[in-house]
């Protein structure tokens, strides 16, 4: 009796829990049948990746590409348009399904779903009015920044500074806009952003203070499982339509962007230190004796002109290179750019702190014979021993400054040119050495070798479009072909003969299959894309010399041996 109420006792409570399940089912299935809209959350001020138009509708590059994708999959998009401050709880919440793009940051790192395919690639810039100049970073000590309320630039440009030691005041504004008019109306001496804001506003300027690469996503909540496979399938549409140069991705694109971004760069303000440094001895140096100011203050002279010389030097070099910031459309061109510049600090590094070192030394022998002229213990084999060791520490002050002006002229060499299309006439043999010695410090770090073989020539060419074949060149050669090998070398010959150039650059390196010969100058073309690579590298070289220099390039390798480009055009 007892086990037949066991049994209709589970017979019954197996019939609530198949009726929880069939009732659950249908509510599910409801929901999924009915739910054809996909709820897109976007800012209104990111122009040209979303926006509101005169209209009030939301436009802009993004909303015309994910639109297309979003359909092709069978949804209607809605697009909810609010300050990212109040669109960041909603996806968190799930009330919103997508998010048009998030900078992918440690913070977010266990709060977002993060696809394989970034829908966009930018860095922070520094900003401000358009008729205002900023020469240097460190005039931003103790001035008023503006940034955009939980934005991940603003929080990035705040460590940034205290890394750096310059204490800024922060003034966070609901949207970029704001920030835009309190920049204008000088409420704040300007305003972070992601670069490609930046874009078409002529109200305001990008500076050269350039920071933190970041990549955003097109994404989710962690726990929206329902929209995690529909992201999935949306960032592999998105590569395949980049891969694809014939695809509407490229046709919207073109249709956004009409005008390239600018990248600036910033060389390190070390002059700071190093005139500190100077100006300290000098004062020292004053309160000797009458005999002892004429014989040191001589050659305190000669320093402090050397100087002065190489502070005008390196303003110049500096407004050079600034004017000379190519306007770059592609991630390939600014990487060559910031290799340079990382490349140039490291190299300077070396000789201010041997400059540095030098001057602290010979400020504390001035103190110590300053102590003994005072107590009359001053010899005169104190003093010439003196006389002798300052002669020697102003040489290698001199010699290290003049390194340091060295570099920056290699440096300046190789990026002096406005246009890509402007000709001038260049000695092609100094030119070439320029380009090489601006990449050496890349190399130094390895045991790989560049050797010249040069004619003297004098031709009347395009150099930027020289600077950017070559160095592509020489970066693919480090980063492809010696990937996998420790010690290689690269051979670069050039001659001219009748009006004709012909450079030759050939690597020892693990050389290039046939399969890829045939596709190596076809634009997104990489075999390791996994590791970033565009894939546009190459392509651009053969663009530049087929569609400006109206020559042509031919690439001949032996995989494991070598791969030889060889480069002619006429003059």
């Amino acid at each position: 009796m007892n086990n037949k109420k066991l049994n209709i006792k589970s017979i019954f409570f197996i019939l609530i829990i198949l009726f929880s399940l069939v009732l659950t089912l249908s509510i599910s299935s409801d929901d999924y049948v009915d739910d054809q809209i996909i709820r897109f959350g976007l800012v209104p001020d990111y122009n040209p990746f979303t926006f509101v138009d005169n209209k009030g509708n939301p436009s802009g590059f993004y909303i015309e590409l994910f639109s297309e994708i979003i359909r092709e999959f069978g949804y209607e998009p809605e697009f909810i348009v609010a300050p990212f401050q109040d669109l960041y709880p909603r996806i968190l919440n799930d009330e919103i399904d997508i998010f048009s793009t998030i900078l992918r940051i440690e913070s977010r790192e266990d709060l977002f779903y993060w696809p394989r395919e970034a829908t966009v690639t930018g860095w922070g810039q520094f900003f401000i009015e358009s008729s205002a100049e900023l020469n240097d970073i460190h005039e931003l000590q103790h001035q008023n920044v503006g940034i955009v309320r939980d934005e991940a630039q603003g929080q990035v440009f705040q460590e940034y500074m205290k890394d750096l030691g310059i204490i800024v005041e922060t003034t966070a504004y609901e949207n970029f806009e704001d920030m835009i008019d309190a920049v204008i109306d000088g409420s704040v001496i300007g305003g972070v952003a992601q670069n490609t804001v930046l874009w078409g506003n002529e109200r305001i300027k990008a500076t050269g203070i350039v920071f933190s690469p970041l990549n955003g996503y097109t994404t989710c909540s962690i726990t929206n499982y329902r929209m995690i496979p529909l992201i999935d399938q949306f960032s592999e549409r998105l590569g395949e339509l980049k891969n694809d140069s014939d695809s509407y991705y490229w046709s919207m694109y073109k249709k956004w962007y009409s005008s390239e971004g600018y990248i600036l760069t910033v060389l390190p303000s070390w002059f700071r230190i190093a005139a500190l440094s100077v100006l300290s001895l000098v004062i020292l140096l004053l309160t000797f004796s009458w005999y002892l100011q004429k014989r040191v203050n001589r050659a305190t002279k000669e320093l402090k002109n050397l100087n002065e010389s190489l502070e005008d030097k390196v303003a110049q070099r500096t407004k050079d290179l600034q004017k000379a910031a190519v306007k770059l459309a592609d991630s390939e061109k600014a990487s060559i750019t910031m290799r340079l510049v990382s490349g140039i600090a490291h190299e300077i590094n070396t000789p201010i702190g041997i400059v540095v070192t030098a001057t602290s030394h010979l400020e504390e022998e001035v103190k110590r014979l300053r102590t003994a002229y005072k107590e009359d213990k001053l010899s005169m084999e104190q003093f010439e021993a003196f006389l002798d060791e300052s002669s020697e520490v102003l040489s290698m002050t001199a010699n290290n400054l003049q390194r340091s002006v060295e570099l920056i002229t290699n440096f300046r060499n190789v990026n002096s040119d406005q246009s890509l299309k402007e000709k001038r006439e260049i000695e092609l043999n100094s030119y070439i050495k320029s380009i090489v010695k601006s990449i050496q410090p890349q190399f130094k770090k390895t045991k790989h070798k560049i050797h010249l073989n040069l004619k003297h020539c004098s031709v009347v060419t395009y150099p930027d479009i020289l600077i950017h074949i070559l160095l592509n060149l020489m970066i693919n050669s480090l980063t492809h072909g010696f990937r996998d090998k420790d010690e290689g070398h690269i051979y670069i010959s050039a001659m001219e003969e009748n009006g004709h150039i012909k450079i030759i650059h050939t690597d020892t390196g693990s050389g290039i299959s046939d399969e890829a010969a045939e596709h190596i100058f076809e634009p997104f073309y990489t075999s390791n894309r996994e590791e970033g690579n565009t894939g546009l590298g190459l392509s651009i070289v053969y663009n530049f010399i087929h569609d400006i220099l109206k020559g042509s390039i031919t690439m001949k390798s032996q995989p494991g041996i070598y791969t030889k480009f060889c480069i002619e055009f006429d003059v």
